[in-house]
């Protein structure tokens, strides 16, 4: 409350200082040219003949540098104005960009084992959080196994699985894949490892197509047949058949033009498709 009551104080009295202003310096430039021009039009009449041109055009220059230099006061006011926000807003960005990221990349580029997940006494909390989110959780997730992970809403489902792309790094433990550390892991690597469908999926403006190839860096090349292979597998091929075009239907910025669970079938495919 304080810092809105201090806000609006130095709005009304920046806005207030504008609005004097402007119409104080209009004033200015106005009885300037006002001015300039009595006094022209008085020389220019008690002026010989061959004087009153040399003058008029004096008297234009005049008009001209003292517009100028009348402009350039205006000017620099709104800079003096415009200044504080910038800076504010400069030291804002200067945060992020000066801020270091604490996920480090490692050096474990491949590994001998595949398809397994594992987390060993895994606990983690917020920074500056005072209580643990996670605490103590132990389980391995072989290949071929489904592992749902349940609980009501805010109880960390979603922080669990987000250690093991490193969104986070886990407060203390071990989070494991391929029996490696992800600690371990050049970030890349461990990124194609993983296929990963968000609660809210990103949906990119192209065609379904477009949309479920996305990403592919890992094995060339993503073929038709492995294409809806990937949106069967997903349940998303029914209402890609009904769509015109089919798999090379518009999808608008966001995916607007489909359905929210539509949206989630194209993110499962997506993921398929990585193999």
């Amino acid at each position: 409350n304080d810092a809105n009551d201090e806000l609006t104080k130095t709005q009304l009295f920046a806005n207030r200082t504008m609005g004097t202003m402007m119409p104080g310096i209009q004033m200015v430039m106005n009885g300037l040219m006002l001015a300039i021009y009595w006094i022209g039009a008085y020389l220019i009449s008690n002026a010989q003949m061959f004087d009153k041109l040399t003058i008029f055009s004096d008297m234009i220059v005049f008009t001209q540098y003292a517009m100028q230099v009348v402009m350039s006061f205006m000017m620099l006011s709104i800079v003096f104005i415009m200044y504080p926000r910038a800076s504010v807003s400069a030291k804002r960005i200067l945060e992020v960009l000066n801020t270091s990221s604490k996920i480090h990349d490692g050096s474990v580029l491949s590994t001998k084992n595949r398809g397994t997940v594992e987390f060993k006494n895994v606990s983690f909390k917020y920074p500056d959080a005072e209580e643990y989110m996670l605490r103590n959780i132990s389980f391995k997730a072989n290949k071929g196994d489904e592992i749902a992970i349940i609980g009501s809403t805010g109880c960390g489902k979603s922080t669990l699985i987000n250690l093991i792309p490193r969104f986070y790094d886990a407060s203390s433990g071990e989070v494991l894949v391929d029996g490696v550390n992800v600690k371990d892991y050049n970030l890349e690597s461990l990124y194609n490892k993983i296929s990963y469908v968000p609660q809210k999926p990103v949906i990119f403006s192209g065609t379904v197509r477009d949309n479920i190839c996305y990403g592919n860096n890992t094995k060339g090349e993503i073929t038709d047949d492995e294409m809806r292979k990937s949106a069967e597998v997903a349940q998303a091929s029914d209402f890609i058949n009904k769509m015109e075009n089919g798999y090379d239907a518009h999808i608008a910025q966001g995916g607007t033009n489909i359905s929210g669970g539509q949206k989630q079938r194209l993110a499962i495919a997506r993921a398929i498709a990585r193999d």
